[in-house]
């Protein structure tokens, strides 16, 4: 990415150090000036994406997210993992938000794709505002959303507030069926079957996912 400051198509690249903040508020006020006047956003899951509210109208985060790793006595599984997908639905009233594929996130960190996807912001600069609801969630998070919608309120409100018990029960493990929601797990309760109704129209862009968590349950 830096090597096309000086291209035909020139980036102007930096880089955000958060930590560099600690106990300097004027670095602190630096750097959200710069978050205020960046056109694209290109971050990892984390802090850093709590950050799009001090971004201006009209720029685009991209979450590159990472593949998680869960292990415990009986099996490890690694699964695409995007985090904050929250913040950038929330923000679809001024900003856009793309992400490196799920399909292929755990083969790696494609650089080719995510030059792909500066490219793509800026082609899509003039994108209207505000964008439709849905927007600016990845493949898991379309499933999560179209599972809370066909289980009905007051089912989606229990499992979200299951989310807030110890272990890892986050939206990617819900959607994956992975450690606290795995198929011969009681902790994680919820119709499973459904999951699979809703997850099959997003599977040619999710992780692939497994024939055994395919079929009715």
């Amino acid at each position: 990415i830096t090597a096309r400051k000086n291209s035909t198509h020139p980036i102007d690249v930096r880089f955000m150090e958060w930590g560099a903040t600690k106990n300097d508020q004027d670095q602190y006020r630096a750097q959200l000036r710069m978050q205020s006047e960046t056109d694209v956003c290109i971050s990892g899951p984390g802090t850093s994406l709590m950050s799009p509210p001090f971004m201006r109208a009209g720029s685009f985060l991209i979450n590159v997210g990472h593949c998680h790793t869960f292990g415990d006595h009986s099996e490890t599984v690694r699964i695409p993992w995007y985090m904050e997908q929250y913040m950038a639905e929330g923000a679809t009233s001024y900003q856009k938000c793309l992400y490196l594929k799920s399909r292929t996130r755990c083969n790696g960190m494609n650089l080719t794709e995510l030059e792909e996807l500066i490219y793509q912001a800026y082609n899509d600069r003039n994108y209207q505002l505000p964008l439709p609801p849905g927007s600016n969630l990845p493949p898991e998070g379309l499933v999560f959303k179209d599972l809370c919608t066909a289980m009905g309120t007051e089912e989606c409100a229990k499992m979200l507030d299951d989310f807030n018990l110890p272990g890892d029960r986050w939206l990617e493990s819900a959607v994956y069926e992975v450690m606290e929601y795995k198929t011969d797990n009681g902790w994680g309760k919820f119709n499973r079957t459904l999951l699979r109704q809703v997850r099959k129209q997003y599977e040619h862009l999710l992780m692939e996912i497994p024939e055994s968590k395919k079929g009715p349950v």
